[in-house]
Order: structure tokens, then sequence, then C-alpha cells
């Protein structure tokens, strides 16, 4: 991890990609637990 970071520190707009990233992926997981939970109670 150290070194992915003393490689990447200067890049000054890889940072706000990442975090949009993670985003992404909490929303992808959220969308999939309501949908399951939607599937769920209908039956």
């Amino acid at each position: 991890m150290k070194q992915f970071y003393e490689t990447y520190c200067d890049y000054e707009k890889l940072s706000p990609v990442v975090r949009e990233i993670r985003q992404m992926n909490k929303l992808r997981e959220l969308t999939e637990l309501a949908l399951e939970n939607s599937e769920g109670g209908e039956e």
C-alpha cells in the first residue's frame, strides 16, 4: 500500500476518481440489496 501511495501521491486527479469509484460500488451494493429485499417481499 505504501508503494502504491508513493507511486501515485503526486497525481492530483487520481484521488477524486478513486473516491468516485468507491461511491459507485457502494451505490451498486445498496441497489442490489434493495432489489433483493423488494423481490423477497413480493413472494
